[in-house]
């Protein structure tokens, strides 16, 4: 049972440098996933049960998710904060799932993240197909809620600061740089060049401690379509979703890209 709960809870290391990055806005979610390849369980599920919303999305853990984007048009990711005063409570990637599976909107996720318990502090942004964005900021002692159209998020709290780590300043750094796209009419495209490009700082090469960026994504909500990329500056493969629901095959099935790590992936 100890085994069981430990490789099905989403790594219980403590986290170190670990990044995420997301923009909110003009109808496109993108983000980079940053973490250490030996975790990184290289799933990209397309899922349609019969109890839940169909999703499409990065799984890790089995059961959990990394980020993704539900038939409604929900679109969820996390960002790492702090887990010192861990509680009781389930984690990230677990959370992900429970919103993706259940909530259609963006109040809805909200909703379930303030009743839901939570073991670690991790931002979560949303998005949805209604253009409501949201950051909740969220631990074993509470959750804060940021509403807005155009919104960005890294790796700290800007209203819970006591469950902040103590070097925030790249966080910091990484949000100033994402800020002064929040109101830019970039497209899905661009944006996802933007945090897909080596070349700028959202992008993150520092893979063995943790702080690499392994994939970048943008979902559309109102196309329901995904754009993925496997490292640093690439083309995206362009998927839709909604095709796939209305029952047409999907004749991909590999992502494959280049990371520029020594770093080993248990998992190809």
């Amino acid at each position: 049972m100890e085994d069981v709960a430990h490789e099905y809870s989403g790594y219980q290391q403590q986290w170190k440098k670990s990044g995420c990055s997301a923009l909110m806005q003009h109808g496109y979610y993108v983000r980079n996933y940053d973490y250490h390849p030996k975790t990184y369980e290289g799933r990209f599920l397309l899922w349609k049960p019969k109890s839940a919303y169909a999703s499409i999305g990065f799984a890790t853990r089995m059961i959990g998710r990394i980020d993704g984007m539900n038939e409604k048009g929900l679109v969820v990711g996390y960002h790492f904060v702090n887990r010192r005063r861990e509680v009781d409570g389930f984690i990230c990637c677990t959370i992900a799932r429970f919103l993706l599976d259940t909530c259609a909107t963006t109040e809805e996720a909200i909703s379930l993240l303030k009743r839901v318990p939570h073991r670690h502090a991790f931002n979560y942004s949303i998005y949805d197909g209604n253009g409501a964005a949201a950051i909740v900021e969220a631990s074993g002692r509470g959750v804060h809620v940021h509403r807005g159209e155009g919104m960005s998020c890294t790796n700290h709290f800007e209203q819970l600061v006591d469950e902040n780590r103590h070097h925030l300043v790249e966080s910091k750094e990484r949000l100033a740089n994402l800020t002064k796209h929040a109101s830019e009419a970039i497209t899905a495209f661009d944006a996802f060049s933007l945090f897909n490009s080596t070349d700028y700082p959202i992008f993150k090469d520092d893979y063995r401690n943790w702080a690499g960026t392994i994939h970048t994504v943008a979902y559309i909500p109102s196309e329901l379509k995904v754009m993925v990329g496997i490292g640093g500056d690439v083309q995206p493969f362009i998927l839709s979703f909604d095709d796939w629901l209305k029952g047409n095959p999907l004749y991909l099935t590999k992502l494959k890209g280049t990371i520029a790590t020594n770093e080993s992936f248990p998992f190809k």
